[in-house]
């Protein structure tokens, strides 16, 4: 099955509500008819798309105020893709750093609703998502054996200066690819990895900056100490979106193409452009591009349903 691991889905209720509960206003929205985009889907031989609120996932302050806002997410998601249910899925919003509620938002989104997992940021309330105070959440995800998809956004907290400006240029293009690569590192310094080990992570976009930085970061790695680095990374999964022929050749050269999954950013990645790509790079054999679009996410991630 061809499942795409990266996509997005804002209509103008999600819009509204994320900047009435106190988000950045941002464009428009999406079509909030799924619909629309099944000859796309179709043209690129995509089974089931996995919807997630990416960049805005709503990391607020104010307890009540995420939460509503989370349900508010979860709920549109629900509504858009009833009419088409065996073609989309979706990673859970979280109302982040506010524990109850997210844990309970756990619950009620794969029990009720069937999502695939759930989506985080890096980061939330000013700490980093490895923080020990962020334990409760682990929990709860290593109990129901969750698929976590790693997405930086607007509201995790960067660390990297400057990158909000000028708004929605350096933050999405370049301060989130950061975001992603130390992201995972941490996880796996943090050891997240080894004392959750049923939980299965999947970080947006090759990694980000990870790839190109691997053979500095590996080395500096190994010379503080800390070898285990290097193999605890080949342990996420990181699907392809963004992907370009550079991306690929530095994939392959660091933790190695049978981590990627399929990942489009759909509505603003080309899933046809992606698709296309994978299948005639010259960096990607044929059984390269078979796992990567068909095999990897039915054996390896067993997510042919949510």
């Amino acid at each position: 099955m061809r499942i795409d691991f990266h996509a997005h889905y804002y209509p103008p209720a999600l819009i509204d509500g994320l900047a009435e509960l106190g988000g950045p206003r941002m464009h428009a929205g999406h079509p909030p008819d799924l619909g629309a985009r099944l000859p796309v889907l179709d043209g690129a031989g995509i089974k089931r798309q996995i919807l997630s609120v990416g960049a805005l996932m709503p990391y607020f302050p104010d307890r009540s105020n995420a939460h509503r806002a989370a349900q508010l997410f979860n709920q549109l998601h629900v509504e858009a893709m009833e009419p088409y249910s065996e073609r989309f899925g979706a990673f859970a919003t979280l109302p982040l750093p506010h524990l109850d509620e997210s844990v309970a938002e756990v619950d009620r989104c794969l029990d009720e609703f069937g999502f695939a997992g759930v989506a985080i940021g890096s980061g939330a309330g000013g700490l980093p998502i490895d923080d020990d105070y962020f334990a409760p959440l682990w929990q709860k995800l290593e109990e129901r054996q969750c698929v976590v998809y790693i997405h930086p956004g607007v509201n995790n907290g960067s660390v990297l200066g400057g990158v909000d400006y000028p708004p929605w240029l350096l933050n999405p293009s370049f301060g989130s690819p950061g975001e992603t690569g130390r992201c995972v590192a941490r996880l796996v310094l943090a050891g997240i990895l080894d004392r959750y080990p049923g939980i299965t992570v999947i970080a947006a976009n090759s990694g980000g900056l990870l790839p190109y930085e691997w053979p500095h970061l590996i080395r500096a790695a190994e010379n503080t100490g800390h070898p285990e680095l290097a193999g605890g990374l080949r342990k996420i999964w990181f699907d392809c979106g963004t992907s370009t022929e550079h991306s690929l050749m530095a994939v392959k050269a660091s933790f190695g193409l049978d981590r990627l999954v399929l990942g489009t950013d759909m509505p603003y990645g080309d899933a046809l452009a992606t698709v296309g790509l994978i299948q005639t790079s010259p960096h990607l054999g044929t059984h390269d591009a078979t796992r990567i679009l068909d095999t990897a996410p039915e054996q390896a991630l067993h997510l042919t349903k949510g």
